[in-house]
């Protein structure tokens, strides 16, 4: 959630106890909120609620992205930091091994590569 730039503190403490949420993280000098919601309602709900206050710019569900599969990027073998097996790329050769572990990462978590 973002507030407006002309959004008190009370005001917006005001708002979050209204909607029995909880600040679990601020960013950006505590302009962007990280909210926490208690109470057991369809975030779909607080949402709805939340975007007819006025003190408030924006608001959405924190998204949670994770891998599904093996990428079709027909560069993925340049891509050293996620599977580096020694490949020339522009002329200068990797180090075997020198990665993220990313592909090996898959085995240990197959549900991400399904």
């Amino acid at each position: 959630m973002k507030y407006k730039n002309s959004t008190s503190t009370s005001k917006l403490t005001q708002s979050l106890k209204i909607q029995n949420l909880k600040l679990e993280k601020s960013l950006a000098s505590g302009k962007i909120l990280l909210l926490k919601d208690n109470s057991g309602k369809k975030t779909k709900d607080i949402i709805s609620q939340l975007k007819k206050d006025p003190n408030i710019e924006y608001i959405q569900p924190n998204y949670i992205y994770t891998s599904t599969a093996l990428p079709n990027d027909t560069n993925f073998n340049q891509l050293w930091g996620l599977h580096n097996i020694g490949q020339s790329v522009n002329s200068d050769v990797g180090t075997i091994g020198k990665d993220t572990d990313w592909l090996e990462m898959l085995d240990i978590f197959p549900a991400v590569n399904s």
